[in-house]
This record gives C-alpha cells, structure tokens and sequence, in this order.
C-alpha cells in the first residue's frame, strides 16, 4: 500500500469531547464478518480499524477527505507557524510547541481542538505521515523521514487575534520553522459523533447497525447504515444519497416510524455535522462488508475454511497450502489493493450523489387538482396502477392496501452468504433481511415523504435497499401514477370520489 496515497489520521482523546451516551470499546461486526472463520474475520477488523479507529478513537481517512467535492468533510482548520522558539526546556519534554496562526472554523473551541490529528503541508516534517495510529510517543520524529507517526494536538491555548499555542504529542529533531504550514483535521467528524451520540445512538446503535439499546423495541426496526444503501433518495437507484437527502430525513423524521424530525431540535451545522458522521460511519460499515464479501469468496468463510483444511489434508501434495497459508498469502499480496479499490470507490460512489445530474428530475410538469384534465390524469393512473404494465397492485393490492399476491409468495435470497436460495417465509424482504410490508396507500402516510415530488422519486427511482423497483414509464404516466396514489385516502370503496386539495 502507498503511504502517501492512504492516509490516516487519529483522533485522540475523543472521551474528552462530551457525548450524551459512553461509547463501547469497538464497532460491532457486520453480518458478514460474523460468517467469515475466525482468523479471516480479525483481518477485516484490524483492516477496517486501521482506516476508521474505534468509537472511542476515530481515524479520519484522508483520501476520502482529497479534492474539491470530498466524500467526508472531516474538518479542517489551517495553520501557520508565527514562533519557533516558544519553550526554553524543549529538551526535557516529550512534546513539540510553537505558536501558530489559525484559520478556518472560528466557532471550535480549545476542547474540541485538543486530539485533533495533525498534517504538515509544507516545512521538515511534510514526509512525516500516517500510515499507523500505533507510533511510539516517546520517540522522536526525524525531519525528512517518512514514518508511522501519527500527530495530534496535546493542547492548545489561544493567545488572542487567531493566534495560539500549539503543542504536539512528539518531540521533534528540530523546531518548526517560521512560516511552516499544517491543518488540523477533525472537528467536524468529532462534533458529528457527540451530537450522533446524544441524538441517534439509542436506536441506530453506536456502530450504525439499526442495533441500538431501544432498537428491539421499534417497528419498522431503524435503519443499518453499513450496507451504504438508504430508502428514500432523490439521486438515481445505484447512486448513494445525497446530503440533501439525508438532511431531509432528519430534518423531518419519516412519518409512520419512530423517527423524528429534529429540525426544531437541532441548529443547522448541527444537522450538518451530523450527517457527515452517518456517512463516515456508511462508509466504514461498506468497507467492512466489502472486504469481507472478498473474503468469503477466497474460501475463507466458516463453512468454506473447513473445506479448505480437508482439501489440503486429502492432497497428495505434501506442499498444499491449508486456509491459513492461504488466507496469509491473500493478506500479504491482494488485501493491499482490495483495501486501494474499496476506498477508490467509496469516494468515487458517494461523490457522485453529489453530482446535480445524479438528482432524478421529473421532465414534465404534474397535472395538479386545479387543472380541468386532473379527474382524467386520476382515471389513467388508477388504469396504471392497476395494470401489468405498472404493475403496483401485485406488492400494494388492487385497493393500495398492501395486500398484493407478492407478499403471499416466495421471494428469492439476495443476501450474502445466503444460507438457501430462498427466504423460508412467504413475503418480501429488505437488503437487511428484514421482512417488511407493502405501504398501505389508503392511510396517506408516506414514509419517504407526501410531496408529489417525493412520490415522483419512488415510483420513478423504486426504494433502494427494497423490492419496489424503478419504473421505465414515462414521466406523465408516473405523475398520472402520483396523482392516485395521493389520491387513494379520499376514496370511497375503490370508487373515485376524490377531493380537491
């Protein structure tokens, strides 16, 4: 791996930072590490720890952080070395000082600064970066020499007009020159895990597995950002969501579930912040899944390590390598360009949500209540509905009652490492395994939203993560569509007595 290509920063001291629940010790596993044989299951873990910490310990990724459109705003705040020569017994201390000038985000504090990882752009020590969060503190860092030190700020104390002590967890070979430039990087990524902490962990649980302490007690079961994939988007059906999207549900909450909408609750940048740390915490949970998808494929499941172990016993060459031999080889020669690729297309992925032409815009104006040829737009979208052609009757039933013959027949197992080809159960099932139930449209309660545009995006885009599909109609037949799902409350034994609105 290319040290200079994936770095890695830590965040220190995060227990300081204030949270409104304790962290545990370690993110939970996915469902697929848990299937993966013991040894190839601490690969993914130490793997994934190395490029994303612990939840007391976060690692900010910086590769995920490069360009102008990044796939985290992990926070940044530029510095500038103003003094040197800021401690007369450096000799006796373990750690580094200068005053630096800072810019960037006024409103973080000298707290949330404390921890904060540390990158040279410029000066001896721009080589000095990050492959491992493990240095020893006690040495001291070489300028000109590239190494595993990972640098974070012991404290910081400010000294008026945007100028501070700086003091860093290593000891150098020489003080920082005048000039020499650095960022800060963090503060985003740390706010977002103390509000997430205090606000979302009791149900989405601590390592965004929908396995919170009161999860158990709620249905629908909350969301598992680890899998990357959520419901309700405006961005095309392969495309992640963007950060309008997610600001959107948790502005508002989703009607019909335990979420709320903590738009009242929380101010902007708290939103803001947030939402960067579920997608830290998405992306985390994909490179996870990943990687142990790619294991798995190797042989080196539970089920797939036995096989290995009997095959090598069984062979009549005295050289056959057993899984442990094998899955060492696959460590030391392909890990390094899964962990490359699974980065590469994480940032690639969620960057494009971002994209404008990623948003699915419908290309023709709805026929709304007030328009004379609104009663004929409702009459061909109940003919839609109710055709093969659309086909909404066969998960939401002729009446939009959520009684469709699919959720009395047997749905096919796209799980990973899916134990039979089939659910065991009649009925339809999430990406999460989880089976779930057909929207009952007759009660008008729209989890994605009840905007026309919110339809708009599920019947043309489906739900991601779900059976509902995208739709290949044109964009007046979906609004046609649109109009009677919104429609269906108002009516009266399946009849058309609609009413203005």
């Amino acid at each position: 791996m290319n040290v200079r290509s994936i770095i890695a920063a830590s965040l220190a001291a995060l227990a300081a930072a204030g949270c409104g629940a304790p962290a545990p010790d370690k993110f939970a596993d996915g469902k697929v590490t848990k299937q993966l044989h013991n040894e190839a299951a601490a690969v993914v873990r130490d793997t994934v720890t190395d490029h994303f910490g612990t939840p007391q310990n976060l690692v900010t990724t910086l590769e995920l952080s490069e360009g102008k459109q990044p796939a985290i705003d992990f926070g940044v705040i530029s510095g500038v070395v103003v003094d040197s020569n800021a401690v007369e017994n450096a000799e006796t201390l373990r750690e580094h000082q200068f005053y630096a000038s800072l810019s960037g985000d006024q409103s973080v504090t000298r707290g949330e600064i404390k921890g904060l990882a540390v990158v040279w752009k410029s000066g001896d020590y721009v080589t000095a970066v990050i492959e491992a969060p493990k240095a020893d503190p006690k040495r001291e860092i070489k300028k000109g020499q590239e190494v595993d030190a990972s640098f974070h700020v012991l404290d910081f104390k400010p000294a008026g007009e945007g100028v501070g002590l700086v003091s860093l967890n290593f000891k150098l070979e020489s003080p920082v020159k005048l000039g020499d430039k650095f960022e800060i990087i963090g503060h985003r990524l740390r706010k977002g895990r103390s509000l997430y902490m205090r606000h979302c962990m009791h149900c989405h649980g601590a390592s965004g597995d929908g396995n919170g302490p009161t999860a158990k007690y709620l249905n629908p079961l909350p969301r598992d950002y680890r899998r990357g994939l959520f419901k309700f988007t405006s961005t095309r059906r392969p495309d992640k969501p963007s950060r309008e999207d997610l600001k959107r549900i948790v502005q508002k909450g989703i009607p019909g579930t335990n979420m709320p909408a903590f738009l009242p609750a929380l101010e902007e940048r708290e939103l803001d912040d947030i939402i960067e740390y579920v997608r830290w915490l998405s992306m985390r949970g994909e490179m996870e899944h990943n990687l142990g998808v790619a294991l798995a494929a190797e042989g080196f499941s539970k089920s797939g390590w036995e096989k290995l172990q009997k095959a090598a016993a069984e062979s009549d060459d005295p050289d056959a390598a057993g899984p442990k031999k094998r899955l060492e080889n696959y460590v030391k020669l392909d890990l390094p360009q899964a962990v490359s690729g699974s980065l590469t297309a994480l940032k690639r992925n969620w960057v494009l949500a971002e994209d404008p032409k990623s948003v699915i815009m419908p290309s023709t104006k709805r026929i709304g209540p007030d328009d004379p040829d609104y009663q004929k737009s409702l009459a061909r979208g109940r003919e839609l509905f109710l055709s093969t052609k659309a086909n909404c009757f066969a998960c939401h039933g002729t009446t939009g009652r959520g009684n469709g013959p699919q959720t009395t027949s047997f749905q096919k197992n796209t799980m990973p490492l899916a134990p039979a080809p089939e659910y065991p159960e009649p009925g339809l099932f999430d990406d999460w395994g989880n089976r779930i139930q057909p929207r009952d449209l007759t009660r008008g309660i729209y989890r994605g939203g009840r905007r026309p545009i919110d339809l708009y995006w599920r019947v043309k885009n489906g739900i991601k993560g779900t059976p509902m599909p995208t739709s290949p109609l044109p964009d007046e037949q979906i609004w046609d569509i649109v109009n009677y799902v919104l429609s269906l409350p108002y009516q009266e034994n399946g009849t058309l007595a609609v009413t203005a609105r």
